[in-house]
């Protein structure tokens, strides 16, 4: 991936008197900026739309059909602004496992929570990787397999996020299979 931020992060292990330090190599899959704009653009044009057909077909278009479209979008233009401070979504690759940060929520797992590899889905228009916990873990996360999931357990990715999901998907299982 071509816009992924490779960092080393340094941590000690401070157990008895000896420190053991630990490097290990971090990648970063932040969203950009240009499908950022094309998500927003497409979300409130899409938006506007059906509020436009909804007022036509239930009670024609008036001073309550342009509040409305002025709130949604405004909503809208206001969680991206969120976003975008906050570095959001993006992906946390590391030697351990990844982290997958959403607007307000984050999925942190482990390779070995993982089981068999990271898989490209369709959803609607839009590609995710998708991934299958194991039994255990998935017993313990309280998580179910979703139908439009393609039966998997979680998601990762989004159409904001810097490279394609194919891309993501091969770090994922390349990071994994090592």
């Amino acid at each position: 991936m071509k816009n992924a931020e490779k960092t080393i992060y340094c941590s000690s292990d401070f157990r008895g008197t000896a420190a053991k330090w630990r490097f290990s190599m971090v990648t970063i899959i932040p969203s950009t900026l240009s499908k950022r704009l094309k998500v927003l653009l497409v979300g409130n044009l899409l938006m506007v739309f059906g509020i436009l057909c909804i007022s036509i077909g239930l009670l024609g278009v008036g001073s309550w059909t342009v509040v409305a479209c002025l709130s949604a979008v405004s909503v809208s233009i206001l969680l991206q602004l969120v976003a975008m401070i906050r570095g959001r979504p993006r992906v946390i690759v590391t030697e351990d496992g990844f982290v997958f940060e959403k607007l307000f929520q984050r999925d942190s797992w482990r390779w070995d929570d993982i089981e068999g590899q990271f898989i490209v889905i369709s959803i609607g228009w839009d590609k995710f990787v998708g991934y299958k916990l194991k039994p255990e873990i998935l017993a313990l996360s309280g998580r179910k397999s979703m139908s439009a999931w393609s039966g998997c357990h979680g998601i990762v990715g989004g159409n904001t996020l810097a490279g394609t999901t194919e891309e993501l998907a091969d770090l994922l299982n390349k990071v994994k299979d090592r």
